[in-house]
């Protein structure tokens, strides 16, 4: 079973609206999941390498419209598996 934090999603809603920077974007998946986790799921949504999702994830800077697409598509799929242990 895919498990998905309520928190989550009230957080990323407003993405939708204001997109967020790499470091805002990194925050938020980091209190849920493992970056090793959704570094690789971000570059394979997106297209892009992982070095590439890495560098943006660092950045104060608004992330990239394909890379929020595939951070709200990492939300929304069975791709998020489950919590970073110790986390929620």
């Amino acid at each position: 079973m895919t498990y998905f934090p309520a928190s989550l999603f009230v957080e990323t809603e407003r993405w939708q609206r204001r997109p967020p920077t790499g470091t805002e974007l990194a925050t938020v998946l980091g209190r849920y999941f493992e970056a090793d986790i959704y570094v690789p799921e971000l570059a394979r949504l997106s297209g892009r390498s992982s070095t590439a999702i890495d560098w943006h994830l660092r950045q104060e800077s608004v992330v990239p419209a394909t890379v929020l697409a595939a951070a709200l598509l990492f939300r929304r799929s069975g791709a998020a598996g489950p919590p970073a242990s110790g986390r929620n």
